[in-house]
């Protein structure tokens, strides 16, 4: 027992001892873990703070004027133009009531007949 007790410290992914994992040691192991990782985590920027703070709670974050106006338009323009000249790369992909416009660039992208969820079935959009 004590030298799987010296095993719990490691990083093993596990322990194997019945008698401990018993005791919950995976579960601590994995709570700890965490406690540290949060612990030793980086401190953003105060400057920042509010939009890592949104981060956090939504999932993204939008960061106004985060480009200069003429990189953005160059970033746009360019974007606008592989879009343009690569539709017939486009597919429709259904998910219940989501969908998605892709554009694939690899040769592997889905086949239209033999995915029920791909389609190109809704007009393409830009």
């Amino acid at each position: 027992m004590a030298r799987n007790l010296v095993r719990f410290f490691t990083g093993d992914k596990v322990v194997k001892s019945p008698a401990m994992n018993r005791m919950g040691a995976q579960v601590a192991r994995t709570v700890l873990a965490r406690v540290i990782h949060n612990v030793r985590a980086p401190r953003p920027d105060p400057s920042i703070s509010d939009y890592v703070a949104t981060l956090r709670k939504e999932g993204s974050v939008s960061i106004p004027n985060f480009l200069p106006p003429d990189v953005f338009e160059d970033v746009v323009q360019r974007t606008q133009a592989i879009w343009d000249r690569e539709q017939s790369h486009v597919v429709d992909i259904h998910h219940g009531p989501n969908y998605a416009h892709v554009l694939y660039f690899a040769a592997g992208s889905p086949d239209r007949q033999s995915n029920s969820e791909v389609s190109n079935h809704r007009p393409n959009r830009p």
